[in-house]
Protein backbone atom coordinates (compact mmCIF):
# COMPACT_ATOMS: atom_id res chain seq x y z
CA UNK A 1 0.00 0.00 0.00
CA UNK A 2 1.56 2.89 -1.08
CA UNK A 3 -1.19 6.05 0.26
CA UNK A 4 -4.37 6.15 1.92
CA UNK A 5 -7.11 8.59 1.27
CA UNK A 6 -9.14 10.01 4.20
CA UNK A 7 -12.47 11.35 3.25
CA UNK A 8 -15.49 12.35 5.96
CA UNK A 9 -16.71 9.16 5.34
CA UNK A 10 -13.53 7.44 6.37
CA UNK A 11 -11.77 4.54 5.39
CA UNK A 12 -13.44 2.12 2.99
CA UNK A 13 -11.29 -0.70 3.86
CA UNK A 14 -9.06 -0.44 7.46
CA UNK A 15 -7.04 -3.60 6.33
CA UNK A 16 -3.74 -1.61 5.82
CA UNK A 17 -3.82 -0.04 9.44
CA UNK A 18 -3.73 -4.01 11.10
CA UNK A 19 -0.71 -4.74 12.34
CA UNK A 20 1.99 -5.83 10.07
CA UNK A 21 1.22 -3.72 7.47
CA UNK A 22 3.64 -0.82 7.87
CA UNK A 23 4.43 -0.19 4.12
CA UNK A 24 2.16 2.63 4.36
CA UNK A 25 4.24 5.99 2.47
CA UNK A 26 1.58 8.60 2.16
CA UNK A 27 -1.73 9.94 3.62
CA UNK A 28 -3.83 12.32 2.21
CA UNK A 29 -6.66 14.08 4.40
CA UNK A 30 -9.47 15.76 2.39
CA UNK A 31 -11.59 16.40 5.17
CA UNK A 32 -12.63 15.81 8.47
CA UNK A 33 -15.43 15.85 11.13
CA UNK A 34 -16.26 18.84 12.65
CA UNK A 35 -16.04 18.75 16.51
CA UNK A 36 -17.20 21.50 18.92
CA UNK A 37 -13.26 22.77 18.71
CA UNK A 38 -12.96 22.47 15.06
CA UNK A 39 -11.06 20.20 12.35
CA UNK A 40 -8.35 18.21 14.47
CA UNK A 41 -5.92 15.20 13.12
CA UNK A 42 -5.28 11.81 15.11
CA UNK A 43 -3.93 8.42 13.17
CA UNK A 44 -3.62 6.78 15.87
CA UNK A 45 -0.21 5.83 15.67
CA UNK A 46 0.29 4.45 19.25
CA UNK A 47 -2.84 1.98 18.69
CA UNK A 48 -1.65 -1.72 19.74
CA UNK A 49 -3.12 -2.57 16.73
CA UNK A 50 -2.24 -0.05 14.37
CA UNK A 51 1.09 0.91 12.46
CA UNK A 52 2.11 3.63 9.82
CA UNK A 53 5.02 4.00 10.68
CA UNK A 54 6.96 4.11 7.16
CA UNK A 55 4.28 7.37 6.42
CA UNK A 56 6.65 10.26 4.98
CA UNK A 57 4.27 12.10 3.55
CA UNK A 58 0.84 13.98 5.35
CA UNK A 59 -1.25 16.25 3.42
CA UNK A 60 -3.85 17.83 5.38
CA UNK A 61 -6.76 19.76 5.03
CA UNK A 62 -6.43 24.16 5.59
CA UNK A 63 -8.99 24.16 8.01
CA UNK A 64 -7.69 21.89 10.52
CA UNK A 65 -7.26 23.74 14.01
CA UNK A 66 -5.17 21.00 16.22
CA UNK A 67 -2.51 17.94 15.82
CA UNK A 68 -3.88 15.63 18.49
CA UNK A 69 -2.75 13.54 20.90
CA UNK A 70 -0.06 11.56 19.12
CA UNK A 71 -1.86 12.28 15.91
CA UNK A 72 1.48 11.75 13.88
CA UNK A 73 3.55 10.08 16.10
CA UNK A 74 6.22 7.47 15.36
CA UNK A 75 5.74 8.04 11.24
CA UNK A 76 8.68 8.70 9.00
CA UNK A 77 7.64 12.06 7.68
CA UNK A 78 10.60 14.69 6.84
CA UNK A 79 9.48 18.03 7.13
CA UNK A 80 6.09 19.36 8.32
CA UNK A 81 4.80 23.17 7.82
CA UNK A 82 2.39 24.44 10.81
CA UNK A 83 -0.46 26.16 9.19
CA UNK A 84 -1.82 28.73 9.48
CA UNK A 85 -5.32 28.18 11.29
CA UNK A 86 -3.63 25.44 13.72
CA UNK A 87 -3.73 26.87 17.28
CA UNK A 88 -2.37 23.78 19.33
CA UNK A 89 0.12 21.07 18.54
CA UNK A 90 -1.11 18.22 21.74
CA UNK A 91 0.44 16.22 24.00
CA UNK A 92 3.15 13.91 22.02
CA UNK A 93 1.90 14.86 18.52
CA UNK A 94 5.01 14.20 16.85
CA UNK A 95 7.07 12.05 19.49
CA UNK A 96 9.37 10.00 18.13
CA UNK A 97 9.54 11.24 14.50
CA UNK A 98 13.02 10.33 14.32
CA UNK A 99 13.69 11.75 10.52
CA UNK A 100 11.50 14.87 10.87
CA UNK A 101 14.42 17.68 9.92
CA UNK A 102 12.39 20.65 10.08
CA UNK A 103 8.96 22.10 11.06
CA UNK A 104 8.29 25.64 9.59
CA UNK A 105 6.63 27.92 11.70
CA UNK A 106 6.48 30.79 9.34
CA UNK A 107 2.27 30.73 8.75
CA UNK A 108 1.92 29.39 12.01
CA UNK A 109 -0.10 32.44 13.22
CA UNK A 110 -2.39 30.91 15.45
CA UNK A 111 -0.24 28.86 17.29
CA UNK A 112 -0.18 29.87 21.02
CA UNK A 113 0.45 25.91 22.64
CA UNK A 114 2.94 23.34 22.01
CA UNK A 115 2.18 21.05 24.90
CA UNK A 116 4.04 18.04 26.83
CA UNK A 117 6.74 16.20 24.83
CA UNK A 118 5.21 17.51 21.48
CA UNK A 119 8.16 16.80 19.56
CA UNK A 120 10.09 14.32 22.35
CA UNK A 121 12.52 12.62 20.45
CA UNK A 122 13.12 14.16 17.41
CA UNK A 123 16.05 13.47 16.76
CA UNK A 124 16.64 14.82 13.79
CA UNK A 125 15.84 18.34 14.04
CA UNK A 126 18.48 20.57 14.30
CA UNK A 127 16.92 24.41 14.34
CA UNK A 128 13.51 25.72 14.98
CA UNK A 129 12.39 29.04 14.97
CA UNK A 130 8.89 29.38 17.00
CA UNK A 131 6.06 31.63 15.62
CA UNK A 132 4.79 35.01 17.45
CA UNK A 133 2.13 34.18 19.26
CA UNK A 134 3.48 30.89 21.13
CA UNK A 135 2.26 31.48 25.04
CA UNK A 136 2.64 27.72 26.09
CA UNK A 137 5.30 25.27 25.78
CA UNK A 138 5.19 22.28 27.86
CA UNK A 139 6.54 20.04 29.46
CA UNK A 140 9.47 17.93 27.58
CA UNK A 141 8.33 19.45 24.35
CA UNK A 142 11.66 19.01 23.03
CA UNK A 143 12.96 17.08 25.39
CA UNK A 144 15.08 14.13 23.32
CA UNK A 145 16.08 16.51 20.40
CA UNK A 146 19.95 15.21 20.62
CA UNK A 147 20.64 17.04 17.30
CA UNK A 148 18.61 20.39 18.09
CA UNK A 149 21.49 23.86 18.54
CA UNK A 150 19.48 27.02 18.04
CA UNK A 151 16.21 28.02 18.90
CA UNK A 152 14.59 31.04 18.28
CA UNK A 153 11.53 33.00 20.24
CA UNK A 154 9.74 35.36 18.24
CA UNK A 155 7.04 36.46 20.68
CA UNK A 156 7.49 39.58 22.69
CA UNK A 157 5.90 38.08 25.90
CA UNK A 158 7.98 35.30 27.05
CA UNK A 159 6.11 31.74 26.99
CA UNK A 160 5.14 29.70 29.33
CA UNK A 161 8.16 26.64 30.01
CA UNK A 162 7.29 23.63 31.55
CA UNK A 163 9.90 21.64 33.36
CA UNK A 164 12.55 20.65 30.34
CA UNK A 165 10.85 21.97 27.70
CA UNK A 166 13.69 22.60 25.82
CA UNK A 167 16.66 20.28 26.06
CA UNK A 168 18.79 21.17 28.68
CA UNK A 169 20.33 17.92 30.05
CA UNK A 170 24.04 17.05 30.07
CA UNK A 171 25.11 15.78 26.51
CA UNK A 172 22.48 18.32 24.59
CA UNK A 173 23.88 20.15 21.81
CA UNK A 174 21.86 23.51 22.33
CA UNK A 175 24.29 26.24 21.69
CA UNK A 176 21.74 29.08 21.43
CA UNK A 177 18.18 30.15 22.34
CA UNK A 178 17.32 33.70 20.39
CA UNK A 179 15.11 36.10 21.60
CA UNK A 180 13.75 39.26 19.94
CA UNK A 181 16.27 42.50 19.98
CA UNK A 182 15.50 44.27 23.36
CA UNK A 183 13.82 41.74 25.44
CA UNK A 184 16.30 39.81 26.80
CA UNK A 185 15.97 41.15 30.12
CA UNK A 186 12.46 40.23 30.12
CA UNK A 187 13.19 36.85 28.94
CA UNK A 188 15.99 36.17 31.73
CA UNK A 189 13.70 37.00 34.54
CA UNK A 190 10.59 35.21 33.36
CA UNK A 191 13.05 32.09 32.84
CA UNK A 192 15.43 32.89 36.29
CA UNK A 193 14.60 29.48 37.63
CA UNK A 194 16.51 28.01 34.97
CA UNK A 195 19.77 29.36 34.76
CA UNK A 196 21.03 26.77 32.40
CA UNK A 197 18.64 27.98 30.01
CA UNK A 198 19.40 31.97 30.71
CA UNK A 199 22.62 31.87 30.00
CA UNK A 200 22.56 30.28 26.33
CA UNK A 201 20.57 33.29 25.47
CA UNK A 202 20.86 35.63 22.79
CA UNK A 203 18.93 38.94 21.48
CA UNK A 204 18.12 38.53 17.68
CA UNK A 205 20.02 41.66 15.57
Amino acid sequence: VNGLVFSEQGLVNDEPFKEGNIFIQSVEINELLYNSLGYTLHLGCYSSNATISQVSSVTLPEDLIAISKRGLALTSIKSFAVSSKINEISQAAFAGDTKLETVDFTNANSLYSIRESAFYGCTSLTEICLPSNLSIIGSNAFEGCTKLKTVTFTSYLPPVLGDDALPLAEGSKLEKVYVPKGRLNDYSFAWRNNPSLVKLLTELE
